[in-house]
């Protein structure tokens, strides 16, 4: 199966993709959140890893439950792989990546997103909320300062993120040879390589489980995560430079603020010298 498939013309509002791999246990739920959305301008694409217990049964069920429903069963190379082949499958503006074992937070999550969408639509290349530890019975609402320059000490869940299509056609996919950490490596390459526009939105996304992949295993990025970093960094501009200076060293709020002025007045006097530059010629 190829992947160019996901240039096709877009169909739906968001595409939500979900690797699954004997997840029989769990899926109903997961599923179950999506049935019950007000807003219906998605499709799901449920990518399996040829399950031996009930899992695609499972996904069946729901066929009238929701109408844009695919269910793909073939051998893959594990959650990112399954990711990538959902994205060459999808035809949504938006793409967003849902755990088999999570859930939507509530009926209307999606209608809000969408609302946001709309308000707010040609600005933003990639927009994330928060989740709820289901297993703690909390929020994570720890993302409204979320900077490009706080990848390099944690990720964001990428149960709460929803990427416009065209993020995987500037970025690629996700690099396979990161097992359980592909999406903060892809996070991070989107926010620092690319320049890819973040937005945080005060909303709870979904109720997401700790006992995940990503909570229990781990792989190679964690060993090459800082050289990556610094890769990415080399690439912005001397202002922002000033910005990553003052939040790797953990500065103080005030420094923050200084290192802020300072980049604004930098940028001013490029400007009044770029201005100067066109008068004269």
């Amino acid at each position: 199966m190829t992947l160019e498939v996901y240039f096709l013309i877009m169909s739906f509002k968001i595409s939500i993709i979900i690797p699954t791999f004997n997840s029989a246990k769990t899926l109903a739920v997961c599923l179950q959140s999506l049935a019950k959305q007000t807003f219906r301008d998605f499709e799901v694409l449920i990518i399996d890893g040829v399950s031996i217990d009930d899992t695609v049964a499972i996904a069946n069920n729901f066929l009238s439950g929701i109408p844009h429903l695919t269910i793909l069963s073939e051998p893959d190379k594990g959650i990112y792989d399954a990711m990538n082949k959902g994205i060459g499958l999808s035809k949504g503006e938006w793409l967003y990546f849902l755990g088999s074992d999570d859930s939507l937070f509530d009926e209307k999550v999606l209608e809000y997103i969408l609302n946001f969408f709309e308000a707010d639509f040609l600005n933003n290349d990639i927009v994330f909320g928060d989740v709820i530890f289901k297993e703690w019975l909390r929020a994570s609402k720890n993302h409204v300062d979320f900077t490009k320059f706080d990848f390099n000490k944690c990720n964001l869940n990428h149960q709460s993120m929803f990427y416009r299509s065209s993020v995987f056609e500037t970025a690629g996919l996700y690099d396979l040879s990161y097992t359980v950490f592909s999406d903060w490596h892809f996070n991070m390459k989107c926010a620092l390589f690319f320049k890819l526009k973040f937005k945080y939105i005060n909303a709870i996304v979904a109720n997401y489980s700790i006992a995940g992949a990503s909570n229990t295993i781990s792989d190679d990025f964690l060993e090459v995560k800082d050289d990556l970093y610094i890769h990415y960094i080399n690439q912005l501009s001397f202002g922002d430079h000033l910005l990553f200076s003052a939040y790797h060293k953990k500065c103080s709020k005030y420094a923050k603020f200084y290192h802020k002025v300072v980049y604004f007045g930098f940028s001013l006097i490029i400007k009044i010298l770029n201005y100067i530059i066109s008068i004269e010629k």
